[in-house]
């Protein structure tokens, strides 16, 4: 009784959200000594980060609701903060803690496994100090993305300095296992680390980037010798590799094109050719081989 009342979050309408009845001043949940944010709040916005709203999104709501606000100095204003930082810090002290009993322990035996990696850029001045437009590569997020009961699960992810094979070999040693099937997009490093770690796993191109590739193949071709029937095949490339039905039509307006080998000779065009898989398979093309 000697001692001041503990911080409590403040309701936004003067009664609990949860139950619905007043609170008093006296009552509610208790935040840390010297410390504006309550679990349940810090629980909230790990999960509406989960959900896919972004840092700084779920930092403002919980500045609002811990009525955490920032005076300009000068003029005394009131400024609202529009960092993510707060939830920023927030993930990397929780969110280890909260996710451990549900982590994956070992890479899936069965299905596919499919990986691929996001580079994070930042700006970057070159040696004339002009902007470089894309600026540079601060780091690499490696992720992995399994199936449980056919749908997809996030497996694992890690950040990296670079995509370097040592790297990506890490990252396949952080769980024991060995799965039967690998579905990504042929980066260099990747397939380096995958058939030294696991020589008998089979490596898919993922069909969504050869996609992508034969389409960018058809665009340069089509600047370089315009013509009708390059045309014509351009629009039939569009979802060619979705099914045997839609991938037929495209081989027989690829006969048509005059010295085609730069089309036969590319694996956008050269896998699916090769697949055994049912149509409904949609991850999959025949596989590129370690050996």
């Amino acid at each position: 009784m000697f001692t001041e009342l503990l911080p409590r979050e403040e309701a936004w309408r003067g009664a609990c959200e949860h139950c619905e009845r007043p609170v008093e001043r006296r009552e509610g949940p208790k935040a840390p000594r010297h410390y504006q944010f309550v679990a349940r709040g810090i629980a909230e916005a790990l999960h509406a980060v989960g959900a896919g709203a972004s840092y700084r999104r779920a930092s403002l709501v919980s500045r609002d609701r811990a009525h955490r606000f920032r005076f300009d100095r000068e003029t005394g204003e009131l400024r609202e903060s529009d960092h993510g930082q707060l939830v920023a810090d927030w993930v990397e002290l929780f969110a280890p803690v909260v996710f451990e009993p549900v982590r994956p322990s070992f890479w899936p035996a069965e299905g596919s496994l499919l990986f691929d990696h996001l580079p994070f850029r930042v700006r970057a001045l070159d040696a004339s100090g002009r902007r470089i437009p894309a600026g540079r590569v601060a780091f690499d997020v490696f992720c992995a993305v399994g199936y449980v009961a056919g749908k997809p699960k996030l497996w694992r992810a890690e950040a990296f300095p670079t995509a370097h094979p040592a790297n990506w070999s890490a990252f396949l040693a952080a769980l024991p296992g060995e799965p039967k099937r690998i579905v990504c997009d042929a980066h260099g490093g990747m397939l380096q680390a995958i058939c030294e770690r696991w020589p008998e796993t089979e490596p898919h191109q993922c069909e969504w980037h050869l996609q992508h590739a034969l389409e960018r193949l058809l665009a340069k071709e089509a600047r370089r010798n315009p013509d009708a029937e390059l045309e014509q095949l351009r629009t039939r490339a569009e979802g060619a590799l979705t099914g045997p039905s839609f991938w037929r039509p495209f081989v027989r307006a690829a006969k048509m094109v005059e010295n085609r080998a730069w089309i036969t000779g590319s694996p956008s065009t050269a896998q699916p050719s090769r697949r055994s898989s049912p149509a409904g398979h949609r991850h999959l093309v025949a596989p590129s081989t370690c050996r």
